[in-house]
């Protein structure tokens, strides 16, 4: 992982704690994909992978905002390279 995507890892991390909703955002594969700065094959990889938590709305994959949030944190600091592909 190079240091602009580490970093913009950790600020979207940092920012996890401004929203006020119990359940945090459910984000799309796509919106995922744009925030990782990846392909969203490889979102749909991890995911079944297990290495970013999702759940299937239909034929749907989703994202709990703040699932991910916890991988990113976990990610930036260094306890968790599962994120590599």
């Amino acid at each position: 992982m190079n240091k602009r995507n580490r970093e913009v890892r950790a600020q979207f991390a940092a920012e996890g704690n401004a929203r006020a909703h119990s359940f945090g955002e459910i984000l799309t594969i796509a919106e995922v994909a744009q925030i990782l700065r990846m392909h969203r094959n490889t979102v749909y990889r991890l995911i079944k992978r297990g290495d970013i938590p999702g759940f299937k709305i239909g034929v749907n994959w989703r994202v709990n905002e703040k699932d991910l949030r916890t991988v990113l944190a976990h990610e930036s600091d260094g306890k968790v390279s599962s994120l590599k592909s």
